[in-house]
């Protein structure tokens, strides 16, 4: 009987460390992402504060909804913010963004590929 109690014990030891071998690195990939992308805000807080600040000037002239906005870049036009219908799929407002060009290359840089 107790030796049948150790080999339980064992085994869900055993299974403990296996899950923990497989979560651990997921685990520490998701959150090193994280503090990377949390780094690159405070390094370049300014240039994010720009775009934000130019996004909520182009969401209440335009009375938006901000989780339906995209920014995208256009070769003919630079960069874009645009407004998309989420019953359509379909774009219904896009303006050019006279934001600081530095500070979107800081942006876009910020979060690499």
């Amino acid at each position: 009987m107790k030796k049948s109690k150790i080999w339980i014990i064992i085994g869900i030891v055993g299974i403990l460390l296996l899950v923990l071998t497989f979560v651990s690195p997921l685990l520490i990939m998701y959150y090193a992402e994280e503090q990377y992308f949390i780094d690159q805000y405070k390094k370049n807080k300014t240039a994010f504060e720009d775009i934000k600040d130019e996004l909520f000037l182009a969401l209440e002239r335009e009375n938006l909804s901000e989780l339906n906005l995209v920014i995208c870049y256009d070769d003919e036009n630079g960069r874009l913010l645009q407004h998309y219908d989420r019953t359509t799929y379909s774009v219904d407002y896009s303006h050019p963004i006279d934001a600081n060009r530095e500070s979107y290359s800081i942006v876009d840089k910020s979060f690499g590929d």
